[in-house]
């Protein structure tokens, strides 16, 4: 492939780039990068801190401890086929989390699917959580 290296109005130089290759199936993301603390599986504890449900085990703090909770976020892709009741439910229950400021839709495509007479919907969202995060290792020697 040619493509020019200079972007001004002057005379054009062209430099030969490879051809490089489509990656078919994207490479996987390291585990620990989805989910740091391990908190995927954890349950939600209500109330939570500053407003949002707290995940894990919820400790005796007291405000000078170092460790203090922090704001954690899951992030959630679906489509929806309203027609489907489980699907128009699980929807609903997204909608409830948006409601009570425990989530938040990034985005929202809606198409209209006449075959069914019901919506199809693509959300992207995000639910938001407080949890503890480790403490820190501090080595001696």
């Amino acid at each position: 492939m040619i493509q020019p290296i200079n972007e001004d109005s002057g005379p054009k130089e062209y430099v030969t780039v490879p051809d490089v290759p489509v990656i078919e199936t994207p490479r996987e993301i390291d585990p620990k990068l989805l989910d740091p603390h391990s908190l995927s599986k954890a349950s939600f504890t209500l109330p939570g801190f500053d407003g949002y449900p707290f995940r894990g085990p919820v400790p005796d703090l007291k405000e000078q401890d170092e460790r203090q909770p922090q704001v954690g976020v899951e992030t959630h892709v679906d489509l929806f086929d309203l027609a489907k009741p489980e699907d128009l439910d699980r929807y609903r229950q997204v909608i409830q989390l948006v409601g009570h400021n425990y989530a938040q839709i990034s985005v929202e495509e809606r198409k209209w699917v006449d075959e069914k007479k019901s919506w199809m919907i693509f959300l992207r969202w995000m639910l938001y959580y407080t949890y503890l995060p480790p403490a820190k290792v501090v080595k001696n020697g």
